[in-house]
């Protein structure tokens, strides 16, 4: 089991300080979480956080989060301030009118209002409830039937409005991971590099690289070259290949030249 450097473990946060053992080496998988989502680790040059897998991937594939799954787009006046939740300041219970919502797929995420009333802010967020349902039993009754709770770590700054307040959510970059599609099928923002295969009907939970010295699955006709920038593949999913366009996510650069029949090492670039 790799040693690492811990400081700060409530938050997760990594500086120098006392060595101590991950609960979960970056080279095993779990069938339930043995730390909390987002908890970082460092292993010499190279950082890893803790992640839950929505699909099968194999070893060395570049990974993403499916946003269909945490995220809500720019949306307007569905946010409900007349009944029990009134979103004040101080709040951090706030019911939201948007049906199709189940148990804590906003966790870890973030809550940006976007237009109008509160503008400006982003909240984290600890979980929510499914449409129509509390998230405990001490919870105030819904106003409707198909809204849902979303609450936050720290309390509204400024009050929300009544079917005023526009917000978006973008989800946990460590929550929902799969492979990544091919730049050249879907925009997609990786999170960074699997270090082992995961099957997820036995073990989601581990550990994805997004920093330092990786072993990286190659595009099969446009493998990257040492110290030129490596992106995601324009035509494999899981790949990485050299950055040939602007318009391509770059997720760092080559160390060695790579094999477009293999794997091949990349300094990743992503989350420090």
């Amino acid at each position: 089991m790799a040693e690492v450097e811990v400081i700060g473990a409530v938050r997760g946060f990594v500086s120098p300080g006392a060595i101590v053992p991950p609960k979960q080496g970056i080279y095993e998988s779990s069938d339930v979480a043995r730390t909390r989502l987002g908890t970082r680790l460092q292993v010499g040059p190279r950082i890893f956080y803790y992640a839950k897998y929505a699909a099968d991937v194999a070893v060395g594939e570049l990974v993403g989060v499916d946003t269909s799954v945490g995220d809500v787009v720019d949306t307007d006046d569905v946010i409900v301030c007349d009944g029990n939740y009134t979103a004040p300041i101080g709040a951090t219970k706030i019911e939201i009118l948007l049906s199709g919502r189940t148990k804590d797929a906003h966790a870890g995420g973030f809550f940006h209002i976007t237009g109008n009333t509160g503008v400006g802010y982003t909240y984290g967020i600890k979980g929510n409830s499914a449409t129509g349902e509390k998230i405990n039993s001490t919870d105030l009754a819904l106003d409707a039937a198909t809204s849902f709770i979303l609450e936050l770590y720290d309390p509204l700054v400024l009050a929300l409005a009544n079917d005023t307040t526009d917000f978006a959510i973008t989800g946990s970059p460590f929550n929902h991971l799969r492979e990544c599609p091919s730049s050249a099928a879907v925009d997609d923002c990786p999170t960074g590099v699997c270090p082992i295969p995961f099957d997820i009907s036995i073990a989601p939970y581990g550990w994805v690289q997004t920093w330092g010295p990786a072993n990286v699955l190659q595009d099969g006709a446009a493998a990257t070259t040492k110290g030129q920038p490596a992106a995601v593949s324009d035509g494999d999913a899981g790949a990485v290949q050299l950055a040939n366009a602007y318009t391509e996510h770059i997720v760092g650069y080559g160390m060695e030249d790579g094999d477009t029949s293999g794997h091949a090492p990349v300094f990743l670039q992503l989350i420090p």
